[in-house]
């Protein structure tokens, strides 16, 4: 196998580390941390809320990614397939 796929030379990575991309990843636990802390008396608020009423149901959503290459009338049965097995599996 190459080695130039298998092991980036420096320039490589040193070019990669100097992207805005790369700043942006390597700064996001940081951000997420002042946004948490910003936030403190809100999620405060909210808990209590919910302690003194809890609510009578929670629903959460995921999205499910199908691969592009799949025709799109496939994705689309794929989709329900599964929207009908998550309901199923909820009720």
């Amino acid at each position: 196998m190459n080695s130039l796929l298998t092991e980036p030379s420096n320039a490589i990575q040193a070019t990669a580390m100097n992207t805005l991309m790369y700043e942006e990843a390597r700064s996001a636990a940081k951000h997420v941390a002042l946004q948490l802390a910003a936030d403190a008396d809100r999620y405060q608020d909210l808990s209590e809320q919910l302690k003194s009423r809890p609510p009578l149901g929670v629903v959460t959503v995921a999205r499910r990614t199908v691969p592009a290459s799949m025709p799109s009338g496939k994705r689309a049965d794929n989709c329900r397939r599964w929207a009908a097995r998550s309901a199923r599996s909820v009720s």
